[in-house]
């Protein structure tokens, strides 16, 4: 009996885990901001220019 009270809070909680981590993603998706990691690579998106527009 008890173990299965364990099993269902565990359960719970992972579940809990994995909405908040898919959450936070879609947020961060759905921002609109360029999300570009460091991968070594000059991109010349990512540099910021003088130039005046």
């Amino acid at each position: 009996m008890r173990r299965g009270k364990n099993n269902a809070w565990l359960g719970i909680i992972m579940g809990c885990l994995v909405t908040l981590i898919f959450l936070v993603t879609i947020v961060k998706l759905s921002s609109g901001n360029k999300m570009q990691a460091f991968d070594h690579n000059l991109r010349p998106e990512l540099v910021e220019s003088n130039k005046k527009k």
